[in-house]
């Protein structure tokens, strides 16, 4: 993945992504519902992965005690998002790394790596993966989502633009390696849009298009708004599908 790209086209998003995250909340508070099922409760030290506007760090904060956080984020804005929590949570020592995370180092170790909406982004997750496991305290929990194969599928049959994303089977092979899985599953969000002209728009405002350099043509456009209406329009909305994947993982005792 190009990160200065994905960089810009998330630093573009900032002031419009808290608005339009809908499927991206839905995500964080199924995260949040999941760990309060696994008994979770003081966090000692946590490592943040993908912090954007803090959408995720919020809702641990104010539900489980967390004595210190690191959020890591290639935004520049990670340093704003943690002088505002700071103010925010004053009882949680919070720190902030500006960075790619697939290059960085940790010599400590947590008893949470948490991530939402992230890791279809990284080059190398299964190196990545093991790096993670490493910097787990004995029992420690990896929890996160990403995403599978069928998300945004309207986008990608009607256009061929998308990411390559892995599927549930591909992903427990990865994580069985160094961890282990104590709960996992899917989901699909259906979000419904008044046209596909809004649904690009979404696209734009959340940055989730920020792997995408496709150039729109005027031809290519109407193309894809009249495809679009001809196979996903049903009582005048159209429909875009998000298609998370949960993994809850515990370091495997040695």
């Amino acid at each position: 993945m190009d990160t200065k790209l994905i960089q810009s086209r998330f630093t573009k998003s900032i002031k419009t992504y808290d608005s339009e995250a809908i499927a991206q909340k839905i995500i964080a508070k199924e995260i949040i519902s999941g760990m309060k099922l696994l008994g979770i409760s003081k966090l000692e030290s946590v490592l943040e992965i993908g912090s954007g506007t803090g959408l995720l760090t919020k809702m641990l904060l104010d539900n489980f005690y967390v004595k210190k956080i690191q959020i890591i984020d290639l935004i520049p804005e990670t340093i704003s998002l943690q002088i505002y929590l700071s103010h925010k949570y004053p009882e949680t020592e919070i720190i902030a790394h500006v960075g790619d995370i697939e290059q960085m180092r940790f010599t400590e170790q947590f008893d949470l790596i948490i991530s939402s909406s992230t890791f279809h982004w990284l080059n190398d997750f299964q190196s990545f993966s093991t790096c993670m496991s490493t910097c787990l305290k004995p029992s420690g929990c990896f929890i996160f989502n990403t995403f599978g194969p069928y998300n945004l599928k309207e986008i990608k049959s009607i256009s061929n633009i998308g990411l390559h994303y892995f599927s549930d089977e591909k992903m427990v092979a990865i994580l069985n390696e160094n961890l282990l899985i104590e709960k996992k599953y899917t989901k699909e969000i259906c979000l419904k849009f008044s046209s596909p002209d809004d649904i690009l728009r979404h696209l734009k405002n959340t940055g989730v298009n920020g792997v995408q350099t496709h150039i729109w043509t005027k031809s290519k456009y109407i193309e894809f708004v009249e495809r679009y209406n001809q196979f996903y329009n049903r009582d005048n909305k159209v429909q875009l599908t998000y298609h998370p994947m949960f993994y809850y993982c515990r370091k495997k005792l040695q």
